[in-house]
């Protein structure tokens, strides 16, 4: 700690007692005296207030004006959850057992989803339309999963199954679903459904979450005493000692939390300053934000909803700034005087005006430095002060520039870092995608055998004759020995082909298609021929192979144009031939995992050893790798990791 810190910090607790604060100023008040309400929610636009209370009933307002736009009691039970449809002009609500879709200019239902024994968390994607709850189904044992309804097509789905999910938060871009299970979060993506990260940095059960609405990259989570505020691709997270209710992040580093009676506003990165309400006479019950972050609605236990606003483009205002006296010395404060009077140089404007409040907190520890020239002070000693408070007016704006640029550093490094995920992401899903694509095309590989319908005159210059299949007319080519005998027996002939999905994975082609004469095994095929995609060979031709091998002929005569050699192989055989190939190979994996590094201008890592470890239990119980081939380097200099790689492969050869 250097001495500005030192001198900060003993100021700080000094004047702590006596610190003051800026209070919010209430707005509006909503009152619902239908009955205790239990669920509230603001529309995106913040158009529509609603809520819904234990008897089960819905109240809609006109935010504006406050008028109540309609009441309805449809509900069994007490109404958990309020929504509003992204997209459409449509209320979402639901207790315990049942989803209810409400028309907000009438309050008719609408439709409703019914199939629920217990929903115990919901949450809606803010951009497309879906929402996802956690419950489990009537009549269905085990059931208790994430599910995925569609607001539209009301289509409802499982999507995940883990044990433990306690409550869950949607991402602001519908991406990921950041999921509680007790004192951990999991990081799961949307798209492909699996868990990208795990934060276990709570001892305690997470009861609330929020992210920040205007950039993903940041959250923050609180239990019982500790509220966290998290860079979510990293996991790095500050941990305050606060014991609340609630916490959002409201506009970058400022934090509003709430408790049993009060809701404080904080900015963490300024020592001065709070801003809060104290509601001692009716106490807190639930707390919610707007979507912009300019409004809080305060739930009191009481049954009123109190509105006010955060004023976050406003600074948060500074305690009295007060500074110990001694005895033959008043007291000094940072007047506006004083402050109007801080000399700035061009080059740290911008910087005076970034943290005007901290730059002038720290003035004022000295401010008898800055003040007029005293009646009886000398010239010389004037002269010495005043070159002393410039001294120390110069060290903070230095320190403050310093802040600028290393939080301008960390700007940008967190935008490569934002970039780099982003992009690894996409990389994934185009990965996923494609490995999706290969699986469908690969089960989209169907045989098909049908007949000749009809035959058309035959062209002998050509070689050829026209026949019919499916209502579509081919040119097949017969060889003319074979010509007669082909028109008198095609009825008896089999038409056997091949259909399969192509690249995109959507449209359909028919190929390989052969007549087959099982008279005399001959075998004529006309339009594409071509090796199907993504298939074993004992998949290619099963109907061809059946045909000819039922056929116990010998000696009879193929077409000479179109000779092919049929070679049947079981699935048995060819299995157990995979299987012998395998069993005989090695498999050899040289992990090299660094965290820490020599060279002073690279930062050291976590977790590539970590990682490593992990990958080396991966290769060997989940593939053929033996443990003795797999090598794992921990830490290696460059030298040591060039001889530990030519032995590996010396190993490898012999």
């Amino acid at each position: 700690m250097n001495s500005l810190q030192r001198k900060f910090t003993i100021f700080f607790i000094c004047i702590a007692p006596i610190i003051g604060y800026s209070q919010f100023k209430l707005i509006k008040t909503f009152d619902d005296a239908s009955g205790e309400i239990t669920a509230m929610r603001v529309s995106s636009d913040t158009k529509y207030l609603a809520a819904g209370n234990k008897l089960g009933i819905i109240t809609l307002w006109d935010y504006e004006s406050g008028k109540e736009i309609f009441k309805v009691r449809n509900h069994k039970s007490e109404v958990n959850f309020i929504f509003f449809h992204p997209t459409s002009h449509e209320l979402v609500a639901a207790d315990e057992n049942e989803i209810m879709f409400y028309d907000m200019s009438t309050g008719d239902i609408k439709s409703r989803i019914s199939i629920f024994e217990k929903i115990d968390w919901m949450d809606v994607s803010p951009v497309n339309d879906v929402l996802f709850l956690l419950a489990s189904v009537k009549n269905r044992e085990n059931s208790e999963e994430v599910y995925k309804v569609d607001l539209n097509s009301r289509r409802f789905d499982a999507f995940y199954s883990s044990s433990g999910i306690s409550a869950f938060k949607v991402s602001p871009d519908g991406k990921q679903l950041f999921m509680t299970k007790g004192s951990d979060m999991d990081f799961l993506n949307i798209g492909l459904q699996i868990v990208e990260k795990e934060f276990d940095d709570h001892l305690s059960k997470i009861k609330t979450i929020d992210i920040n609405p205007a950039d993903p990259l940041w959250m923050v989570t609180s239990d019982h005493s500790v509220v966290r505020y998290w860079q979510t691709t990293t996991g790095k997270n500050i941990p305050f000692n606060w014991s609340v209710r609630n916490a959002f992040i409201i506009q970058d580093s400022k934090i509003l939390t709430a408790n049993a009676d009060s809701l404080i506003l904080r900015d963490y990165k300024v020592l001065h300053g709070e801003k809060f309400i104290k509601i001692e006479k009716d106490g807190i019950k639930d707390v919610m934000v707007d979507d912009s972050r300019n409004t809080i609605f305060v739930l009191t236990n009481t049954n009123k909803i109190e509105v006010y606003p955060t004023e976050i483009n406003a600074p948060l205002m500074s305690a009295p700034i007060v500074k110990a006296a001694s005895p033959t010395q008043k007291i000094a404060t940072l007047s506006t005087n004083v402050a109007a009077k801080i000399d700035v140089e061009e080059e740290y404007k911008m910087i005076y005006a970034k943290y005007k409040n901290q730059i002038e907190a720290e003035i004022a520890l000295k401010a008898e430095l800055f003040a007029p020239r005293g009646e009886f002070e000398k010239s010389t000693s004037y002269e010495g002060r005043q070159a002393e408070a410039k001294s120390y007016r110069d060290g903070i704006f230095r320190y403050y520039n310093d802040k600028h640029t290393r939080a301008q550093e960390l700007d940008k490094q967190l935008a490569l870092t934002k970039q780099r995920y982003l992009d690894s992401l996409s990389r994934r899903d185009e990965e996923r995608k494609l490995s999706l694509y290969r699986e469908k095309i690969k089960d989209s590989y169907k045989e098909f055998s049908t007949k000749i319908e009809s035959i058309g005159t035959y062209r002998a210059d050509h070689e050829e004759f026209p026949i019919t299949i499916d209502g579509v007319t081919h040119n097949v080519k017969v060889p003319i020995d074979n010509a007669r005998s082909f028109k008198t027996n095609y009825k008896s002939m089999k038409v056997v082909g091949v259909r399969q999905l192509l690249d995109d994975a959507v449209t359909s082609e028919t190929f390989n298609i052969k007549v087959v004469d099982i008279r005399t095994n001959s075998v004529y095929d006309f339009g594409k021929q071509k090796a199907p995609l993504y298939v074993l060979g004992k998949e290619k031709n099963g109907l061809l192979v059946s045909m000819l091998a039922a056929n116990t002929r010998s000696n009879t005569p193929v077409a000479a144009s179109t000779e092919e050699k049929v070679v049947v192989t079981t699935k048995g055989n060819l299995e157990k031939q995979i299987g012998d190939y395998l069993a005989k190979k090695k498999y050899y994996a040289l992990l090299i995992g660094v965290n820490d590094y020599q060279d002073p201008t690279i930062n050291s890592l976590d977790n590539p050893l970590n990682d490593a470890l992990r990958l080396k239990r991966v290769l060997n119980e989940t593939y053929t790798f033996d443990e003795e081939n797999i090598t794992v380097l921990r830490n290696p200099t460059r030298t040591g990791a060039f001889q530990i790689v030519a032995e590996s492969l010396n190993c490898m050869n012999n």
